[in-house]
């Protein structure tokens, strides 16, 4: 209908982008409160968004990286790294909690910081520098939690402060979840309202123009890499509360989940496009879909080749739309020079 016409396209091409993953939210939400027993019951929604908080944390993060024309393959590692420092700073070195936060915090900024420097100065690629950092993660996470075991299943400590960011509410919604959606406002003004978000929307759309308008590049991929880091961070301080527990496996994958998250949002992977919605509707329908299949009595290894299928199913569908509006585009630009000629 779009591709016949361009009028109905040029009027609501925009509005119909948000509003494709909107509907394919509420419909698997539909499905599955029909098809799995009691799951509009109270303590089954509170359940989902404590369950879905920290994955969409961790979508944001890596969502502020694509608008800023990157790519963040550590936000899975950086989340598990902050998990283990929680436990370890609050419970092994018995840190106060505020101490402790801030601590988990500024190892995430920190992170962050090293593969901004790296990208924005030092002018690595995107792709190998987060996916070096995954890998030296990792190890670095392998090793601390082996040397750390004893210490961890043995140390138990517990305040009014921890019980509440991991198993507290607010006005019955779980603690993690405000927390979610104080961050993703507070995080939708700073790139809608804010000089720096401003220009970080500005450089992924395109980094050349941006450069030449006065925008410090180099020094906004900086800040989104920061923000990345440090929102992963705050993902593994709520999960690191909620579960007690840490390994090597911890945020396993988490990276391509949030990836296809931000894909399936129709957040557009070149920079510049897309909102903090958006990554929120995809990483709900992600989400919905692997809860709601689990619940089916799906197997884990048919989970994870259905990311793997919607992932590449998304990409492939993003590309076709961003191909028809390119020429639609095209072709009626000379259209509308000719009329607009004396």
């Amino acid at each position: 209908m779009l591709s016949r016409y361009p009028v109905f396209r040029r009027r609501f091409g925009d509005s119909l982008d948000a509003a494709v993953p909107l509907l394919v939210m509420c419909g698997l939400f539909a499905a599955f409160a029909l098809l799995v027993p009691n799951y509009l019951s109270g303590s089954n929604l509170q359940q989902l968004m404590r369950d879905y908080a920290e994955p969409c944390l961790v979508a944001l993060a890596l969502g502020i990286v694509v608008f800023a024309g990157g790519i963040d393959l550590s936000v899975g590692a950086i989340f598990a790294l902050a998990n283990f420092t929680a436990l370890y700073l609050f419970r092994i070195e018995m840190w106060p909690l505020p101490v402790a936060v801030l601590g988990v915090l500024s190892v995430g900024a920190v992170i962050g910081a090293i593969n901004g420097v790296l990208i924005a100065y030092l002018k690595t690629r995107a792709f190998l520098t987060t996916l070096a950092m995954l890998l030296i993660l990792r190890a670095g996470l392998d090793f601390v939690t082996n040397a750390y075991t004893i210490e961890l299943a043995n140390a138990w400590r517990d305040t009014e402060g921890w019980y509440w960011l991991g198993a507290g509410y607010f006005l019955g919604v779980p603690s993690n979840m405000v927390i979610l959606l104080v961050v993703a406002l507070a995080l939708h003004l700073f790139l809608t309202r804010l000089r720096p978000g401003l220009h970080i929307m500005a450089t992924g759309a395109d980094r050349k123009a941006a450069r030449h308008a006065g925008i410090n590049t180099r020094r906004v991929t900086l800040l989104a890499y920061v923000l990345s880091g440090l929102i992963a961070a705050l993902a593994g301080l709520f999960y690191a509360a909620r579960q007690s527990s840490a390994g090597s496996d911890t945020g396993l994958g988490w990276e391509v989940t949030a990836l296809t998250a931000v894909v399936l949002g129709g957040v557009s992977l070149s920079g510049g496009g897309g909102s903090v919605g958006r990554v929120m509707i995809g990483s709900a329908i992600l989400f919905l879909l692997m809860s709601g299949l689990l619940r089916m009595n799906m197997p884990g290894g048919a989970s994870s080749a259905l990311i793997g299928a919607t992932l590449l199913g998304a990409v492939g569908i993003h590309i076709q739309w961003s191909r028809r509006r390119a020429r639609s585009r095209s072709v009626r630009s000379p259209v509308s020079d000719q009329r607009g000629a004396p």
